[in-house]
């Protein structure tokens, strides 16, 4: 009798590690959308920004200027090509 008391005694310690482990891993996994979220939106700014630059009158960035509306310009007439198709 003994021996299963301790038996069901260690079954439950392992029953809460497995629990405590499994709240962790939700509670990670929470943060991790959460950063996932965060991590898009500061993308979303950060293409905003550079965007808000590239048409600044800074002499300096012309030419990233210049490269910028090329690169748009190239996914436009991949979007008409991919329309037409």
């Amino acid at each position: 009798m003994s021996q299963r008391t301790d038996t069901l005694e260690e079954l439950k310690v392992k029953l809460d590690i497995l629990i405590k482990n499994y709240n962790n891993l939700q509670h990670c996994k929470e943060t991790a959308e959460i950063l996932k979220k965060e991590n898009e939106e500061l993308k979303k700014q950060y293409e905003t920004l550079k965007t808000a630059s590239a048409f600044t009158n800074n002499p300096q960035s012309i030419k990233d200027t210049k490269l910028y509306i090329s690169r748009l310009i190239r996914e436009i007439d991949k979007c008409i090509a991919l329309l037409s198709a």
